[in-house]
């Protein structure tokens, strides 16, 4: 701007805030949030941390979280618990478990802070789990994480988690479709961990033969009974204990190649396959991952085992009048060779 005299104008600029003063609105903004008595506040923080889409709400509440958890942790975990289970707000609770992760995220020193907490925090886990009816997708995975976080802190702190074992054991035995799920979800993040076998101990064959017994419910979704199969396959990639028990199991083996092949002859002879409906292209996608299941198992324990076993079913596959029999027992073959043959090459 441009004054009458030809001069530019000197715009005032605003009072810039000291860090001691930035600092004191963000010392008074916590201890409001944390003498809060009702849930309106931390509902606000949570959303506004979590899910706004105006940059300036979570940028401000970005802020506040880093004040909390570098001045007030303990207090902080503490009031964040008593909100998960007091809200009644499935996003509510996901936005506080959201941030409970993020306390401990990356920071071991942070669970050696507030590990008088786990106990507590580990029951209200699992009190959710059991008697919640609303399983959110978006939720889960965060439940997922954190467990393994936990059960990881457990195992190399010489301690256990006997619930968590109980509750697994009883949603594979009887629980819903969406616990088998979960359950097996958690296991196969497990597995790569090298924990499973410590912390399962001496359970670890029943947990596998409850697995094995949802291969074969034709009740269960197809997306259940795979996720049953690609826990196996894990297991046996995953570590000494859990290859050797299936190694030593010819029944676990047997079984295996059962459903393996019954998975490859869900094929139709489609010319057409590739513009069909979504329902009719599942088929293919089952043989895909039967395809990909059998190849990693075939690595993880060595083709002549399964070849071993695999005779019997292998000759009344190739000699059955349906077509798709005899292929399966084909691609199975030619599948164990290909996975082999690439172990060979150095």
């Amino acid at each position: 701007m441009v004054s009458s005299q030809g001069s530019p104008t000197k715009i005032p600029l605003p009072p810039q805030e000291s860090p001691h003063s930035s600092m004191d609105h963000l010392r008074f903004e916590a201890e409001e949030l944390l003498a809060a008595s009702d849930m309106l506040p931390p509902t606000s923080f949570l959303y506004k941390l979590h899910f706004s889409n105006k940059p300036s709400e979570s940028i401000d509440a970005q802020l506040l979280f880093n004040f909390l958890k570098e001045n007030k942790l303990a207090t902080f975990r503490v009031y964040l618990l008593s909100f998960f289970k007091k809200c009644f707000s499935l996003y509510a609770k996901l936005g506080a478990f959201e941030t409970l992760s993020l306390l401990t995220e990356n920071d071991h020193q942070l669970w050696q802070e507030t590990s008088f907490l786990d106990e507590e925090l580990k029951s209200e886990i699992l009190g959710y789990l059991k008697n919640n009816t609303e399983w959110s997708g978006r939720f889960l995975p965060k439940i997922h994480e954190f467990i393994v976080k936990l059960v990881i802190k457990e195992v190399k702190s010489e301690n256990e988690w006997p619930e968590l074992t109980q509750f697994l054991h009883q949603s594979l035995g009887n629980g819903s479709e969406e616990k088998v799920e979960f359950s097996l979800h958690l296991l196969c993040k497990l597995i790569p961990q090298c924990t499973v076998e410590t912390w399962l101990s001496t359970n670890l064959h029943q947990v596998v033969e409850s697995v094995f017994k949802f291969l074969g419910k034709a009740e269960l979704q197809e997306k259940t009974r795979l996720l049953a199969l690609e826990f196996v396959v894990t297991l046996a990639e995953g570590g000494n204990k859990g290859r050797k028990m299936l190694l030593d199991s010819p029944l676990f083996i047997k079984e295996l190649i059962k459903r393996i092949l019954g998975l490859l002859e869900v094929i139709e002879d489609d010319p057409e396959w590739e513009t069909a409906q979504s329902d009719d292209r599942s088929q293919g996608l089952t043989s895909v991952s039967a395809t990909n299941t059998l190849s990693r198992i075939a690595a993880a324990l060595d083709g002549q085992v399964l070849l071993s076993t695999f005779l019997q079913p292998f000759f009344s596959h190739l000699e059955d009048v349906e077509w798709k029999r005899r292929l399966a027992a084909v691609n199975f073959l030619a599948i164990i060779a290909d996975s082999c043959s690439k172990l060979q090459v150095p």
